[in-house]
């Protein structure tokens, strides 16, 4: 039977990017692996186990123990992890925007709104129908 630590690129000294979820990213470096393959980050007791979802597809790594209401996924964090980070972090911001646009238009007074103001936003949403 093989090593799981072979397998694994979740080695002493890797940069790891932990997905908290809503609250983003964090940063962590594999401190110690485990003959059975989990690992800690430095700085914490808290053991994470590797494992492939799929073929072909990036290694992540999940915290042991009881999960409660939150489960993270730690992947090693190269080129490819950026790439991905820099999407999601852009697509929370968009959200995050729209979501004021939505509550300034909502909290519009009908006798403060313009006609400009309403054919510009009609415009707008006719741009986005027609994606």
């Amino acid at each position: 039977m093989s090593d799981p630590r072979e397998a694994s690129p979740f080695q002493p000294g890797v940069r790891v990017a932990i997905d908290r979820g809503i609250y983003g990213y964090e940063e962590g470096i594999v401190e110690k692996v485990y003959k059975t393959g989990r690992f800690v980050l430095k700085g914490s007791t808290q053991q994470w186990r590797p494992f492939q979802p799929g073929y072909n597809s990036h290694w992540c790594a999940e915290e042991t123990g009881p999960r409660g209401w939150h489960s993270y996924l730690a992947r090693v964090w190269d080129a490819e992890a950026d790439q991905e980070i820099a999407e999601k972090k852009a697509a929370a911001e968009r959200r995050r925007r729209l979501f004021v646009v939505k509550q300034a238009v909502n909290n519009l007074r009908p006798e403060s709104v313009s006609e400009e103001l309403v054919a510009s936003l009609e415009v707008a949403l006719a741009r986005t129908e027609a994606k």
